[in-house]
């Protein structure tokens, strides 16, 4: 394993590592990767973070580069910018004190206390580019069916409310709605 930075060759950048196989991949072929990893968070910024007792995390694993037209599109993390990578599918396990509220990515599939005060919370999807989660004990769970005619969607969506912005949920349903809606199908 070793560092790279294909962006700017800051020897002090470690966002981005490269691994050599024993030997190629072929055509068509595969291969499994177990990697066992540590993330520290930061205080919130941007994307990832947290404050207190409240997590909002984004980009906190390992992502692999996307083989392109002949060659890696991996690029180091940077503060302005995104990451590209394959879509994938994602099963994951949250635990987390009794009492938080916990959103994330895709279905809930699984909830189990463990009888430690904690509780472990599986959400699993398919064919996503990044799986985020979120948790706080002050999240109010406001649930509100969401339909779509063309294309056809029948779904529920799911705001997780402060509990101190609760006056603010009418307009936090609404953006929901309205961003949702910007992907329809024109009727012609």
């Amino acid at each position: 394993m070793e560092f790279v930075q294909p962006d700017d060759q800051n020897k002090d950048d470690r966002t981005v590592m490269r691994v050599a196989l024993p030997e190629a991949v072929p055509p068509g072929g595969s291969i499994t990767l177990d990697i066992a990893f540590q993330s520290k968070l930061p205080r919130v910024v941007a994307r990832s973070g947290h404050k207190d007792d409240f997590y909002m995390v984004g980009q906190w694993f390992p992502k692999i580069g996307v083989w392109e037209d002949g060659e890696w599109n991996c690029h180091q993390y940077h503060a302005s910018s995104e990451f590209y990578a394959d879509f994938g599918e994602f099963e994951v396990a949250i635990t987390v004190p009794e009492g938080y509220v916990v959103g994330a990515t895709g279905r809930r599939i699984g909830e189990r206390k463990n009888g430690d005060g904690t509780v472990t919370y599986t959400h699993a999807q398919e064919d996503v580019h990044d799986f985020a989660w979120t948790k706080s004990p002050d999240f109010v769970e406001i649930r509100k069916p969401f339909t779509l005619e063309n294309p056809p969607v029948r779904t529920e969506m799911i705001l997780l409310v402060h509990r101190d912005h609760l006056n603010l949920k009418d307009r936090y349903e609404e953006s929901l709605r309205n961003g949702l809606m910007l992907n329809q199908v024109p009727v012609i």
